[in-house]
This record gives structure tokens, sequence and C-alpha cells, in this order.
């Protein structure tokens, strides 16, 4: 039996270093080769890690023929809340893909909690040793950003562009970056003066120091009226966000990772006039907000009850139970990313009270086989689905370089590699869909079109509608969707009988997705417009000026409407408001002011240009 109890060392040996190399690499992980190249890889990571340790302890219990535990009070809650993003996971996002691989919000979320559990099994002595191990991590990660903010990272060639900007940091998240080092601070404090060793308490001062420099640099770059000032969304837009989504789906909510289309389909008019009306958030006022819009009352209570668990004994004293409050605070108040969850909960592990001796189940050991075999299965499906969800990742974000460098045909390559690996991506299909577009269109402009051209035009533009509601099958509730499948309908009106009636449709279901965006409406006006129907146009135009009043292009639009309808006066008022709202600092002015008497030429829709293809392309039925 000697044997046996020399693989079980090895076994938690091999167990207690993944856990620290995962967590030491887990805030410095990034790989620029992924669109995200920040939140990504810190999600393989802890997809990888996880997968490793489960596995390992599937092995030992099997060697040992009984399965073992550390429990803590908090355990309960912190289950119940795993079951809560997972239950929103699975039955109310539309897109699995987005809610668990990308970006796999809910999966964030699974991966802290089995972090938690991993973490309360190891002795005391290797939880101390892995306070050391984030230490250093973040150490490591303050050099880097210290390093980039000073622009030492510009005078080695080697490294990749993202990392020579001034604001760049491995957490990806100026904010992350800030809460996570004022989080390590008090074990730093307590550790220089609690410390006898003379050489300890320097070293706790010198990594202290490095960190206030970090923390200061990275809140100069966040000061108000700068670049890199984050653009956080207003709390009350936020609430309103929140409350109208649940009002849809309250105890589930929108779906993790589904924050962007509930802030498109809910956000009030209001925040139009706001100087930021054109962003697109993905995140909420803070990331608790962002947590209750997308996994409703179930997943907000949870958490809120895991966190009175863990504080409704405050110990002040213990540095751990700090650094807890801290991230807690920053999750609670600020839009932190979801990558920030893992840490968080490492902390909960490391100040979460453990109840003394194991709790153990001594059964046979074909019975544990029996009983772990599902989470197998589950652990090596999940690994592959992963596997070929970042492969296609890799390729995606390969098609969007080969398409700035003007590839077309490497990018069409590419991206069909890509949609057949992971055809359950809208993101693919989308740009698929303007792939196989554009294609067609640069054939399109050769002067003299063979039986050939015409052929590939044909099949390159129905590949691109197939593509296009391809996406919209996926991802049916994001606005994005139905606008890219308009855009390539009204791009074939002129040689594709129906494409009119089927742009207009998919831009209408749009504008339902996003019913306050100015933007598409002048569109959908735009696109009345060229078809010569003014009235329409008209009333498209004002619903335009509702949304937000202050938008010159929509009134300006809505002259032209005015002026090709024969309403010369109101046209005429149309203009002066739209000199109004410009004034006479803006450069358009003085065009607009020239163009007063001749408000035909001011910015009017595109006619549709002429027939290429004879006969006109055929389109599937708009389903």
């Amino acid at each position: 039996m000697k044997y046996l109890d020399n693989i079980k060392s090895s076994l938690t040996a091999i167990e207690k270093y993944t856990i620290y190399i995962s967590l030491f690499l887990f805030p410095l992980l990034f790989f620029p080769f992924f669109e995200n190249a920040f939140e990504l890889p810190k999600l393989l990571l802890g997809v990888l890690s996880v997968v490793i340790l489960v596995l390992l302890k599937i092995t030992k219990s099997i060697i040992k023929g009984s399965v073992e535990f550390n429990s803590s009070k908090l355990d309960f809650a912190v289950i119940v809340f795993m079951v809560a993003i997972l239950l929103s996971g699975l039955f109310s996002s539309a897109n699995k893909v987005d809610a668990f691989l990308l970006p796999g919000t809910a999966s964030f979320v699974l991966i802290a909690g089995i972090y938690y559990f991993l973490i309360n099994q190891i002795s005391k002595k290797d939880k101390n040793n892995l306070v050391n191990v984030i230490l250093a991590s973040g150490l490591t990660v303050s050099t880097i950003q210290i390093a980039s903010f000073l622009g030492i990272t510009n005078l080695i060639p080697q490294l990749p562009e993202v990392i020579k900007l001034q604001f760049f940091n491995p957490l990806g998240s100026t904010l992350n970056l800030i809460v996570f080092l004022i989080a390590l601070l008090p074990i730093l404090i307590k550790k220089a003066f609690n410390k006898t060793d003379i050489s300890e308490k320097i070293l706790s001062l010198i990594v202290s120091v490095v960190f206030l420099i970090s923390i200061s640099t990275s809140i100069y770059l966040i000061l108000p009226n700068r670049q890199t000032t984050p653009k956080i969304l207003d709390f009350k837009t936020g609430w309103s966000v929140a409350i109208d989504s649940l009002k849809i789906s309250p105890l589930l909510g929108s779906g993790p990772g589904n924050y962007l289309q509930a802030f498109n389909q809910f956000r009030p008019v209001a925040f139009n006039l706001s100087p930021n009306w054109n962003l697109k958030y993905t995140q909420s006022t803070s990331s608790l907000l962002t947590l209750f819009t997308e996994t409703g009352i179930l997943g907000f209570v949870t958490l809120l009850t895991l966190m009175y668990l863990a504080f409704r004994k405050p110990e002040f004293e213990n540095s751990l139970f700090v650094s807890l409050a801290i991230l807690s605070l920053g999750f609670i108040s600020l839009p932190l990313s979801m990558s920030i969850l893992p840490l968080l909960f490492l902390f909960l592990a490391l100040s979460a009270e453990v109840k003394d001796g194991k709790v153990a189940f001594f059964v046979k050991r074909y019975a544990i086989v029996l009983l772990v075999t599902p989470i197998i299965f589950i652990l090596i499906g999940a690994s592959y689905l992963f596997g070929r969800a970042y492969y296609a990742e890799l390729l995606f974000n390969k098609t969007i370089k080969e398409i700035g460098n003007s590839q077309g045909v490497m990018a069409f390559e590419l991206i069909n590699k890509a949609v057949k690996i992971n055809p359950y991506s809208d993101k693919y299909h989308q740009l698929s869909a303007g792939i196989n577009l554009a294609l067609a269109e640069n054939i399109a402009r050769k002067e003299d079109l063979t039986d050939q051209d015409k052929e590939t035009i044909s099949q390159l533009i129905q590949q691109s509608i197939v593509e296009g509601k391809a996406a919209v099958s996926i991802g049916p509730n994001k606005s994005s969707n139905w606008d890219a499948l308009s855009n390539i309908y009204q791009t074939i009106i002129s040689f594709a009988q129906g494409a009119d009636t089927f742009a207009i449709q998919t831009l209408t279901q749009a504008i339902s997705l996003d019913p306050t965006n100015p933007i598409l409406r002048i569109r959908l006006g735009g696109l009345y417009h060229s078809l010569g129907d003014y009235e329409r146009a008209i009333e498209v135009f004002k619903l335009a000026v509702l949304a937000k009043p202050d938008y010159a292009n929509s009134y300006y639009n809505l002259a032209i409407s005015y002026k090709e309808a024969g309403q010369t006066e109101k046209a005429r008022e149309n203009i002066q408001i739209v000199l109004n709202l410009l004034g006479k600092d803006d450069l358009n002015y003085e065009t607009a002011l020239k163009e007063l008497e001749k408000i035909e030429s001011l910015t009017q829709p595109e006619s549709l240009p002429e027939p290429i293809i004879e006969p006109q392309v055929e389109l599937p039925p708009q389903e």
C-alpha cells in the first residue's frame, strides 16, 4: 500500500501547485491574438485548471476509497448562487454561446465557485503560501502596468503593440487593477508590521510602494476629461434598464452576457440627451447591477445572501477579511469585469472559517467510479466545446486582420472555417455575411461582367443572406444582427426583386429591439426616401427627432423629405433648426447656411444604383 500513499502524495502536490500556478497566472494572462485579449484567456485558464483539479480530486478519491472534503458555513450559499447563474444561463439566454463561452459570464461564476471549494480543501499552511502567490502576481501586474505607463515597454520592439499602450495592464480593466491592488494592501501592511524578520518587513514595504505607484498612475489614467477615463453608465439609466428588463423575466433576468441587449431595448429616451448617448454599454453602473439585470432576482438575492453570511461577523483584524471586503465593495459599486469574480471567491475561501475535521464518505471504489463517471463525461464534453470555441475565436481574429490587410479571399476562407468549427456564434455568421457581400460588390465593379461573374455574384449574395439569417436565428434578441441583415438587403435592392420589402422588415425589427436609437430610424427613413415614399420617410424622421431632439442629422433628413414632398416651408423650418443646433462654430454651419435656399442638396439620400444583373437575383422568402 506504500505505493498508493506515494501516488496520493504526488497527486496532492500536483493539485497544490496547479492551484498556485493557475491563480498566479490568472491576473496576468492575456493573449493578443484573441479579439478579447484579456477576458477569454483568463476564462480558458480557469476552465483548464478546474478540469485538471477536479480530475485529480476524482483520482485521489478512487485511490482512497472515500470522498473527503472540508466544509464551511458558506458552502450552501455558494452552491445556491452557482445554481442560480446556471439556470439563468440555460433558460434565459437566447444564445448559450454568449452565456458560457464568449464572453462566458456564467462560466466565470461557475469557475469562481469551484475555485472556492477547491481552495477550501488545501491546508492552512498551503493557504498562507497561496496568499504569497497572489501577492507575487499582484507585484508582477503592477510592474508591467508601471512599465507601460512610463513607456518602458516601447523600448522592446518584440512586444505586442497592446503592451506598449500607456493604459495597458494584464487585467484589462484599469478599475479591476485598482480594486485588486488596493485589496492586497491590507495583507502587505499586516506583514510589514507583524513580521519580526527585518528583511521580510523591508520586502513588504517595497512591494507596498510598488503597489501604491501602480494604483496612483492608474487613478491618474481614469481622472475626468482624459481619453482613458472610463465611460461609466449613470445609475439612473442602469437602474431603469434593470427594472424594465426584469419586467420581462423577473426570476432569471436577461441571461448572463446579455447586458447589451437589455441596454438597447430598455434604456430610457432621456439617455439620448447625455454626452455618451451613442455608446453601447455591455455593463451597468456596477457589477452588482449588471448581475441583477442579467440573472434576475434569483441571482441577485442569492449573491446578497452569500455576502451577508460572509460579513455578518466582521473580523477587521483579519487582513484577508478586509481584502474580501474591498473586493466586494468594488464589485458592488463599480463596473468591474466578470474576471474579477474568481479573485473575489479566492478571498472568500481564504477568509472562510473551515469546520474542524474533514467530512468523509467511505464507499467502494467501483461505487465512486460510477458516481464520478457522469462528471468525467461532463468535463470532457466541456473541454471539447471550449477547445473548438477558442480555436474558432482564433480564426475569427485572423479573419479581422486579413480584412484589415485587404485580403478578402483569405478572410473568406478563414471565416468559413470558423463557422464550421463553431456554428453557434452569431458574430461569425454576421462577419461571413459581410465578407460574402463585399466580394460580390467587388466583382460587380468590373466593367464587362461575364456570365460566370454574374453567377458568382448571385451565389455570393445568396450565401450572404443565408449567413445573415443564421446570425438572426442564433441571436434573435440582438438589434445588430437584424440591422446587418437589413444592410444586406438594402445593398442588393437594385438587382434583387423584393429586397426593399425585406430591408424594411428587418430594419423595423432592429428598431423594435433598439427603439430609442435615432440612427436606426434615420436609416429607415432614408430607405423610404430612396424608394420615393416621402410621406413614410417624414413619419420615421419625426420619430428620430423625438428619440433625440438635439440631433441635427434627424432634422436635416426630415427637411429633405419635406422638400421632396413639396412642403417647402416645413423643410426650411427644419433646416433652420439644424443651423441652431450646429451653432456658428460648427464646421458644417457655413455649408448648411449656403444650402438653406437649396435644401435638396443637403445630404440627400443616395438614389438607387441601376440594375447590374439581368435577370434579377431571386431571394429566398423572409421568415
